[in-house]
């Protein structure tokens, strides 16, 4: 039903994609709880949410904190369970003043708090930044944020409405910039949208070994921080 929260707890995967806009088309408004924060956050998440189903994979069900949801597990479960449900579009009767998801802030006050955003405020951003960073169908843009961080909301969801390619990132991007701008290369990504630290990291590399660059990459996107204006690489 509309405003029906459902938790996802998941790694960056296809899955994670799926079960996400799985969410929106059935009328719910999603939760996203990355596998990898500490299960003191994530059982405040998910008991503050008040989620009435969890969908997750079952290597990830040992992790997840004691709740009352129901859980779904989007590797056991597709075979069975999902595959028997009814393939036609699901009716929902969303407004736009319903909610999308609930994104939860980092708590570096005090207790994180849960900001509910709805279906209009996504839609205008999503058309919003399409516009401003000319977002197409040629476009191949990385989604490196956590799933918890709204700035992947930003990475998704341009990319999808407007056809362009989706690529998920590997962990090993984290501990090594080289190795990122490599394989960003060699899958021809030409959007990056990155934390402002990891960016000035990544301008170092490139300011000692400058054959590291992406011929693809058309636009960066940096925030979070001030930018070092040293580190911005024209």
């Amino acid at each position: 039903q509309p405003d029906s929260k459902v938790g996802i707890c998941i790694e960056r995967c296809l899955e994670m994609v799926v079960g996400i806009l799985g969410i929106l088309k059935a009328g719910g408004a999603y939760v996203p709880l990355d596998p990898a924060y500490p299960q003191e956050r994530l059982s405040h998440m998910l008991d503050d949410s008040g989620v009435s189903v969890l969908l997750t994979t079952e290597n990830l069900l040992s992790q997840i904190p004691d709740n009352k949801a129901r859980h779904i597990c989007l590797d056991r479960d597709w075979n069975n369970l999902i595959a028997s449900q009814n393939k036609s579009a699901p009716y929902s009767d969303v407004s736009p003043s319903n909610l999308a998801y609930i994104i939860y802030t980092s708590g570096s006050t005090g207790k994180s708090k849960g900001v509910m955003i709805e279906h209009n405020s996504l839609v205008n951003f999503t058309t919003t930044a399409t516009k401003e960073y000319e977002i197409n169908n040629q476009d191949r843009i990385l989604q490196f944020a956590s799933i918890s961080f709204d700035v992947a909301v930003e990475e998704m969801y341009i990319s999808l409405t407007n056809g362009a390619t989706l690529i998920l990132r590997t962990d090993d991007f984290l501990t090594s910039g080289s190795q990122m701008l490599q394989k960003c290369n060699q899958w021809g990504v030409t959007v990056l949208d990155l934390p402002t630290a990891y960016w000035h990291q990544i301008a170092s590399d490139l300011a000692i070994n400058q054959s590291l660059h992406i011929s693809s990459l058309r636009l960066v996107i940096i925030g979070g921080e001030a930018v070092i204006p040293e580190k911005v690489i024209s």
